[in-house]
């Protein structure tokens, strides 16, 4: 994998910020982002950046980053957060830093174990980061 991301934006604590993501990601796939693999790709950037905006550190920052490759179909999408814990899976509520789940809407990193091929969370120097990565079949005429 290249070091440097296709895609790298930092994501402002709004409630717009699913939506906002989930459309940098569909121009970064381009036209396949209509098939149903992409589409659900699509649904996981929006909860890991949901899950990033309610249970993330307030003090700290979101960067969202992605990786594509056209040719052989793969993508991976990484939220990092700054601050925070090891997000729980199935939290649904609201917590002290944030929007809860009916505010910023989403179903949480559940939608995580049915969508992607991979997914996981890992704590680095730089604060926890949320993954998941989509390996799909891309027909060579939408391949620039």
């Amino acid at each position: 994998m290249d070091l440097r991301p296709d895609l790298d934006i930092r994501l402002e604590r709004v409630t717009t910020a699913p939506h906002d993501a989930r459309r940098a990601v569909r121009s970064l796939l381009g036209d396949v982002a209509d098939d149903d693999l992409w589409q659900n790709a699509l649904l996981a950037t929006s909860e890991i950046v949901t899950h990033s905006l309610t249970n993330g550190s307030r003090s700290g920052s979101n960067q969202l980053s992605a990786w594509f490759e056209p040719t052989s179909g793969w993508l991976r999408v990484e939220v990092t957060e700054s601050g925070g814990d090891m997000p729980s899976l199935f939290n649904s509520e609201a917590n002290d830093n944030g929007a809860g789940h009916s505010e910023m809407g989403g179903l949480r990193l559940a939608v995580l174990s049915h969508v992607p091929a991979a997914w996981g969370v890992e704590c680095t120097a730089f604060g926890t980061v949320v993954w998941f990565e989509v390996n799909g079949r891309v027909p060579l005429d939408m391949v620039d």
